[in-house]
């Protein structure tokens, strides 16, 4: 639920508590739905029992990170200086050198089809090839927001389809 990542690619699944369980704080939503994510084992070691009232971790189940968080590249960032995009970067590890390398092969993968759709002659298969790739970057996707800063960079051409 924050890394992006296939589960299976970077370590086995927990069950994440979003607002933490442990004493003091939130044990009352141990068993809340709502308070309950699929996370890799990384990324629920990394976040463990912390939390900030001030800058809650982002819950990517409950909203949109694009206001907190953007990608440049294979790196995460805070965006116009959002306390709670910073905090779950770097308190989740999700620039750890791992997922970067992750992010990179995927971008390298999905940058390799887009050259190649660029290359097609014949302007309806490229447009119908652009939808394709397009949906590389949907949020089911695995590091759709890295995907979505590539197509970005794209632009108008991107955009067109």
């Amino acid at each position: 639920m924050y890394c992006e990542s296939k589960v299976s690619h970077v370590d086995h699944g927990d069950v994440e508590h979003i607002l933490p369980k442990a004493p003091g704080l939130f044990p009352e939503l141990e068993f809340e739905w709502d308070n309950l994510g699929f996370a890799c084992r990384r990324c629920n070691s990394e976040k463990a029992d912390k939390h900030f009232a001030a800058a809650r971790f982002l819950n990517p189940y409950r909203e949109d990170p694009s206001p907190h968080i953007f990608a440049y590249g294979t790196f995460l960032f805070a965006r116009n200086g959002s306390v709670r995009g910073e905090a779950t970067i770097r308190e989740v590890g999700l620039n750890r050198p791992g997922l970067v390398e992750q992010r990179q092969e995927r971008l390298r993968a999905i940058a390799d089809a887009l050259a190649a759709v660029f290359r097609i002659e014949d302007p309806e298969v490229r447009r119908a090839a652009l939808r394709a790739l397009r949906q590389e970057g949907s949020p089911e996707k695995e590091y759709s927001l890295a995907v979505g800063g590539l197509f970005e960079m794209h632009g108008d051409v991107i955009e067109q389809v």
